[in-house]
């Protein structure tokens, strides 16, 4: 899947005639330590890490001779993909908006262009990092923060800070479209806000009538481990993450008491692990947090039908190669028709018949001499092998069907290969390796965003930069225009406001009378 499907979903969904400027940069797969605390005596699983980050730039000035230099960012994403032999892990590492999409004055009944840019991002990488017969997970920690991404921003006034249950909501908004869209079965949200019970959760979710949304997290639903397993091996460990730091608080207490099985000593459970989260301090400052999963699973359509396919695969493969061994056993003659002459006898013929197993075995041996003509036959040497003949038939690969990981119930696991999927490389415009992408983040965290004119030279720069690292390793041009196509109905009309009770229960409003009237009326 190109970059030209997310640009054409791009300008189908932003508002009409408004131009954007999309730069989208993206690393090579790097290979990183697993998400999950290894399991004794399991095998290393093979994880990979690709970070996507999105900038979306508009143009405030009125002057097209200063188009090109006058470009401010208004808004990035950055997130990391994590690619394992069983699920691929989509995490939101951080969000934020400069607060100049105020520069282009839309009318405020347009759907926020912040919004729309987020879901269709995310909805584009999961349908290209999406594999049959993994999970696919997104993964975020919602916390509302005055800035993430562009420094000083919040010191423009034009910028608006969600507040903590405001971006909840905002979020939940944000994915709900992936799991409405998606074709999967298998698909829920999950979400944790620590501190509310599972009423007050449930009115942060939309969309409740179909069900798709679950106060709880996944972490028993996504793992590959089986049985009763201890929480430090089914809680990962993303960068800049709450739970990350809880878990490394939590280890020590295994170093100090040298324990081997992997339980702590305060915490056993998942669930105590979640109430203990809600007196953290990130998570108890006077503000909500929010903890959300949107899990993708395979149907199970496809795990049936991948069993059919290699059974029947299978059986293909094997009739063919029986059938070809019969027609290549035909093609040599097992006795002579014709009498043994001495020239034969000279040079020993051995004849091979072949089973249908494709096995060779030895027959005979023509020998004749003066004395007696009779046969005799002698085996085949060992390490001899019959000559292979016919057409060449290339074989399927055949798919492993069981996972790497088996039960878990108090025995030794069996080490099996895992199959690992290697990721895609085609993303960003710009691919870029690990050491040059933390560069180029750190020199947007050192930029000023403070008012317009600081931000329009603090965002040329920043483009500038990115081209420079990028040089010979673009896919496609550095930034790309999108102009909105989506039409509103009736942009500028006011909302209607219906009349929901019936016209038999409405009535007149009595009429109040004035002063004049009542001292009429008292005189008489």
């Amino acid at each position: 899947m190109s970059n030209s499907v997310l640009l054409e979903k791009l300008e189908a969904s932003l508002p009409k005639d408004v131009t954007f400027k999309c730069y989208y940069l993206s690393t090579l797969p790097t290979s990183v330590s697993s998400l999950y605390s290894k399991f004794p005596e399991q095998q290393d699983s093979k994880t990979s890490c690709t970070k996507h980050f999105l900038v979306l730039a508009v143009n405030p000035a009125l002057d097209k001779d200063k188009e090109e230099h006058s470009e401010v960012i208004i808004y990035a994403i950055e997130i990391f993909i994590y690619s394992s032999a069983h699920n691929v892990i989509i995490f939101v590492s951080k969000v934020d908006t400069t607060g100049y999409l105020d520069t282009l004055k839309l009318p405020k009944n347009v759907p926020s262009p912040i919004r729309t840019v987020s879901a269709i991002f995310l909805q584009y990488l999961v349908a290209k990092y999406q594999q049959p017969g993994h999970n696919t997970i997104i993964s975020l920690f919602a916390r509302a923060q005055d800035q993430y991404l562009f420094p000083r921003s919040v010191e423009y006034s034009g910028k608006h800070v969600q507040h903590d249950s405001g971006l909840i909501r905002w979020w939940c908004r944000v994915l709900n479209p992936i799991l409405v869209t998606s074709q999967a079965e298998n698909r829920r949200g999950y979400i944790i806000i620590p501190g509310l019970n599972t009423h007050e959760t449930l009115s942060y979710v939309p969309n409740k009538v179909d069900n798709l949304w679950t106060v709880g997290h996944p972490l028993l639903e996504i793992t590959t481990l089986k049985g009763t397993v201890a929480p430090r091996y089914l809680i990962p460990h993303f960068p800049d993450d709450p739970k990350a730091r809880f878990l490394d608080e939590l280890d020590e207490e295994l170093v100090k008491g040298g324990s081997s099985n992997g339980y702590w000593r305060s915490i056993k459970t998942l669930d105590q692990f979640w109430e203990m989260m809600a007196f953290r301090q990130e998570c108890s400052a006077g503000r909500l947090v929010g903890f959300i999963w949107i899990v993708i699973s395979p149907n199970q359509e496809y795990i049936q039908s991948k069993h059919v396919n290699n059974s029947s695969e299978t059986s293909r493969i094997v009739n063919t190669d029986k059938q070809d061994l019969k027609n290549s056993s035909k093609s040599k003659p097992i006795c002579h028709s014709s009498p043994i002459t001495k020239s034969q006898v000279s040079s020993p013929t051995l004849i091979y018949q072949t089973d249908h197993e494709g096995m060779s075995r030895q027959v005979g041996l023509n020998h004749e001499t003066d004395s007696s003509a009779t046969m005799k036959i002698l085996r085949q040497p060992h390490k001899r092998k019959a000559k292979l003949t016919g057409r060449i038939i290339p074989r399927q690969p055949r798919y492993k069907l069981q996972d790497s990981v088996s039960s878990l119930l108090g025995c030794n696991q069996t080490k099996q290969k895992i199959r690992y999927h290697k990721p895609h490389q085609d993303s960003g415009q710009i691919i870029v390796d690990e050491a040059d992408y933390h560069r180029i983040m750190e020199l947007l965290l050192r930029l000023d965003f403070s008012n317009l004119e600081r931000a329009i030279s603090s965002s040329s720069r920043w483009i500038r930069e990115a081209r420079c690292t990028g040089c010979g390793r673009m896919k496609e041009p550095w930034g790309q225009t999108v102009i909105g196509k989506k039409v509103d109905a009736y942009p500028n009309a006011p909302k209607m406001v219906m009349n929901i009770l019936e016209p038999r229960l409405l009535q007149k409003r009595r009429k109040i009378p004035s002063i004049k009237e009542t001292l009429v009326q008292n005189e008489r």
